[in-house]
Order: structure tokens, then sequence, then C-alpha cells
């Protein structure tokens, strides 16, 4: 159980995007009113920017796209190293978007990681899985060189005919996150409850679900135990960050009900984080959202 009562202080959220699918989301991400959250554009090519209407925009080669050497020996310039690190001072978790399918992404990717680890502050990588499966094996490679430096790795799967719900569940992955460190309520959650949950235990899962009407508690927690973008659920996890927004009308049954649905899934002997705000909008409806870590299975 963490502190009653509100919070003075928001965390500030900085999401970096790079490679052609993360600036994609990046750019949907923006009309999304996503509080307390700055965004950051690292092109790897100078036509990525022509139509980007992100601010704070860094450019990661000094070849351009003449520069005939390979990606990964391309060097990240000093100035867009300086003006990275200016960008993402101050913040206190860092959302990192992209597939990691070229390695000049992985590039980009590894310099922000340093850069948030040097700045001392929280690291989520959000790993957008490519379509056609060829260009999968690229990104496990890529990945697993990364997974270690950071505090939380969430892997969403892209489907060629359904790169519009691949974007958009990108899109609520971020607002989760955001919501997850922000939601001021009954009883909060912070960085530290996200970090103690996710930090070195690997890739973790993030679910929602929402429910309104009949039994909206129980249905709502249902939704919850897979994540579809995913491809998996919590089943197993032996780390469980578990969020409820609740109406004024709801009492600790539901709060009881919902917990319960998603406990008898996990390990017995999980460890769970509750966080619980209420939100007057929410008449007889009840909203879910679930990080679950650590699938190791030893005894």
């Amino acid at each position: 159980m963490k502190r009653e009562g509100g919070r003075i202080d928001h965390a500030r959220v900085r999401v970096v995007a790079t490679g052609e699918r993360g600036l994609h989301a990046l750019e949907a991400m923006l009309s999304g009113n996503l509080y307390g959250a700055d965004f950051i554009a690292i092109h790897t090519q100078m036509t990525q920017a022509v139509k980007s209407a992100v601010s704070t925009q860094i450019f990661a080669s000094d070849g351009g796209d003449d520069d005939d050497r390979p990606a990964e020996e391309r060097p990240f310039p000093s100035a867009a190293r300086q003006k990275l690190y200016h960008a993402l001072s101050g913040a206190d978790m860092v959302i990192l978007v992209t597939s990691l399918e070229t390695a000049a992404c992985a590039r980009v990717a590894q310099v922000v990681i340093e850069t948030t680890r040097a700045l001392d502050m929280m690291s989520a990588l959000v790993v957008i899985r490519p379509f056609p499966a060829h260009l999968q094996e690229t990104t496990h490679t890529h990945m697993a060189l990364l997974q270690c430096d950071v505090d939380l790795l969430l892997v969403i799967g892209a489907q060629t005919a359904a790169w519009q719900q691949t974007e958009l569940d990108v899109v609520r992955t971020i607002h989760a996150l955001n919501n997850l460190v922000n939601a001021s309520g009954l009883i909060n959650l912070d960085l530290a409850d996200l970090k103690s949950t996710t930090g070195g235990q690997g890739t973790a899962i993030l679910t929602t679900g929402e429910a309104q009407g009949t039994q909206y508690a129980r249905r709502a927690a249902r939704r919850a135990l897979y994540a579809h973008s995913q491809g998996r659920g919590i089943h197993g996890a032996r780390r469980l960050l578990l969020h409820l927004t609740i109406g004024p009308e709801a009492n600790l049954t539901d709060v009881q009900d919902a917990t319960r649905i998603l406990q008898d899934v996990i390990h017995p002997e999980a460890n769970i984080i509750l966080g619980v705000t209420v939100d007057p909008r929410f008449s007889s409806k009840l909203a879910v959202t679930a990080v679950a870590a650590d699938f190791s299975t030893e005894a």
C-alpha cells in the first residue's frame, strides 16, 4: 500500500522515438493530450523530418543520406548528443519507442539509453515488433543487447494488415505508462513502484481492461488478463503493479473482485503493488491497468 491523499508532484516524462514506425507512432501521440509529457524525434535520415510536427528534432548523423558508411559505423554527432542531453534533463522517466529493425535505430537507442542512465532517470523501451517475420531476428538481436540497460521493456507486435491497430496499441501503452505514475487518487503509485516491479526482471507485460454495467469490476479484470498487442498474458508473473480507476459509488468489494481475478492467475507468492484512483466520470465503471514482470519458472 502506498501513501494516501493527493500527490504534490507529477512525474515528468519524455517520449523519444526513432525509426520509421517509432516516428509514425510519435506523430499519433501528439494529439493525445499526454499530461506532463514532452516529445523528441530522433531522425536517422534527413527526409524523416520533413512532415514531423514534433518541436524537438535531433539528427543522428552528420553525413546525411549520402553517407555510404554502414549505419552502425556512423558517429552520433556530438552536437546531437548534447541536444539530447539537454532535452532529457529534468525528466523523471524516458520512454523510447522504436522498432530496432535497423542498425541505425539500434545505435540511436543505445545513445538514448546511455544518456538516460547518465542522468539517473527511469527508462522504458517500447519495441514495435516489425513485420514481415524476417526482420524480427534483427530486432530481437538488438533488443537482447539493450534490455539489460533499461528498467522496463515492452514489445508490441505489428501485423501487416493492421498497422493502424498496432500504432493505436503503442499510443495506448504510452498513455497507460504515463497515467500509472501520474494519476492521483486514494492510493497513489509512483516511479519507484514501477521500477521495483520491472527493474531487472526481463520483458514485462502491460495489460488494460475496462467495463461498465453489470459485474463491471470482474469483467474489466478479465479483459486485463491478456495483452493481445503483446501476444501473451500476465499468467505466472511474480511481480504485479496494478492500478484501478473506479467511480465514486464503487466500494471495497469492487476493488477486491478485480484484484482477486488477476491474483488467481499470477504466481501464488507474487509481489503485488496496488494503486486506486477515483474518477467522478466513472459510473458503474472500472478500468484496470496492470504491469506484470518476472516470469521465471524457478521454484
